[in-house]
């Protein structure tokens, strides 16, 4: 394990170490739209927001999810149990935990995220098999960087333009 990750992450700490490692994938997210976003409050004070993300083939469940928020505050969200309102969210204070479905994630971030508590629902997410399985036959991210998929950085653009949170 790399020594330097011993604290939650930040959405926004999860996007530089993605444009510094792993550049390409901020480009490929213009490639996948979004699809549909429900938001969800769940106690304390968290937020989970699940989009569903499309490219030309395939379509990923992903999710994030912001600890601590401020259920005070004058954006509105649409939640399963109505329209919440609550401060907006600034990634670079809120901890967060994501997952996305698709290949890449699983192999690039799943295991780097865990180690930093950002990999969300590790009990049932959390990839167990080596990377001599994925379809490189190896990991796609030697160095253990934590990270986001294409599919999640799509889905923090939409939550930016929905002002649901401030920029990355």
């Amino acid at each position: 394990m790399n020594n330097q990750w011993l604290v939650e992450m930040n959405l926004s700490t999860l996007f530089s170490n993605t444009e510094a490692f792993h550049s390409r994938r901020i480009e490929a997210a213009n490639d996948v739209k979004v699809l549909e976003v429900k938001y969800d409050l769940m106690p304390p004070n968290s937020l989970v927001v699940r989009g569903t993300i499309g490219g030309l083939t395939d379509t990923y469940q992903t999710i994030i999810k912001f600890l601590e928020i401020s259920l005070k505050g004058k954006t509105p969200v649409k939640t399963l149990t109505g329209i919440k309102k609550i401060s907006k969210i600034n990634p670079r204070n809120k901890d967060a935990e994501v997952f996305c479905e698709c290949t890449f994630f699983k192999w690039a971030f799943n295991t780097p995220n865990y180690r930093v508590d950002a990999l969300f629902d590790p009990i049932k997410n959390l990839r167990t098999e080596q990377p001599i399985g994925s379809p490189r036959g190896h990991s796609p991210n030697p160095p253990q960087i934590p990270g986001l998929c294409k599919h999640l950085i799509a889905l923090a653009d939409y939550l930016y333009e929905e002002k649901i949170i401030t920029r990355i």
